[in-house]
């Protein structure tokens, strides 16, 4: 049994099917404090994050009822391949003080200072099979049980007509692993041909042009036909005596370490001209990540 609480802006979704819990004396004291997160809403997905370092799925989950209290909910998961179940259980909730919003991160909506309560957790991808489970998230009021279907495309949750828990989220695409996708920030028509030059370099090692067509929110930005996209902004298009600027996608497999690509973008970021602001960001679908300027560096491997 694992408890991961990460902190995820939540959506108010509605919906949960009843069943009754008799909570014992040992937790009678706690029911006071969670027995009144009368419905929750869930957004998913599948994908990978420095936090992690490793392929899995994110749940966050979000109270309905909007109070001047900040709420973060604890769940933690116990997964049993035999039985095929996959159970969520909210545990505690934790006094975040008053509501309040911070550059649009907090929790409250419409900015009248009123939040839901929120929680989340991440499974890692490897503790699961491809298989259909039952997917049971559980209160100490309400059980729901719901079919949990993973496959190597996809990923599909049926929760059944209720009004305790839903999500508007029913399925969502798996990314293969080994693709390496990324974008170039750079001014200038100079700095795009050494951009087109370190992308033309990650060939060289051995990674090849792909497509991805399936929508995927890690992924960056495609077009209908899964091609990466290049951007574009001519002079003048932010502020007066602005140079042009490029943003410049790619997807591609991947063949070599992250470790080797990393070098090479490395070197390449200090081929930019000065004042020009270059920015690399490169990551895997396997999560690994870097981001690169001219004077940062962030870099997390998978484990």
């Amino acid at each position: 049994m694992k408890r991961v609480v990460l902190m995820i802006i939540p959506a108010l979704i509605g919906g949960m099917v009843f069943t009754s819990c008799d909570p014992n004396e040992e937790t009678a004291d706690k029911s006071e404090k969670v027995a009144d997160i009368s419905e929750l809403g869930l957004l998913w997905n599948h994908g990978s994050s420095c936090y992690e370092q490793e392929r899995g799925y994110y749940f966050s989950f979000s109270g309905i009822e909007r109070i001047k209290t900040l709420y973060e909910l604890l769940f933690e998961y116990k997964i049993d391949n035999h039985k095929r179940s996959i159970e969520i259980t909210l545990i505690d909730k934790i006094d975040k003080s008053n509501c309040y919003c911070v550059g649009g991160l907090g929790h409250c909506i419409d900015w009248d200072g009123l939040c839901v309560p929120y929680g989340s957790l991440f499974i890692p991808e490897k503790l699961l099979i491809d298989k259909t489970y039952t997917l049971i998230v559980r209160t100490l009021k309400y059980t729901i049980q719901s079919e949990f279907i993973i496959t190597k495309e996809k990923a599909i949750l049926n929760i059944p007509e209720n009004n305790y828990f839903s999500s508007e989220i029913k399925e969502v695409f798996i990314a293969p692993k080994n693709l390496l996708y990324g974008r170039i920030w750079v001014s200038g028509e100079q700095n795009k041909k050494i951009a087109d030059n370190f992308i033309d370099d990650l060939r060289d090692l051995g990674q090849r042009d792909t497509i991805w067509t399936n929508p995927h929110i890690f992924l960056m930005d495609v077009d209908e036909a899964g091609n990466p996209i290049t951007y574009y902004s001519p002079p003048d298009s932010h502020s007066i005596g602005s140079p042009e600027g490029y943003s410049i996608g790619f997807l591609m497999t991947q063949t070599s370490d992250f470790s080797t690509i990393l070098e090479l973008a490395e070197n390449y970021i200090t081929k930019f001209s000065l004042g020009s602001a270059p920015y690399i960001n490169i990551a895997s679908t396997n999560g690994d990540q870097a981001t690169l300027s001219s004077k940062h560096k962030h870099v997390c491997y998978a484990k």
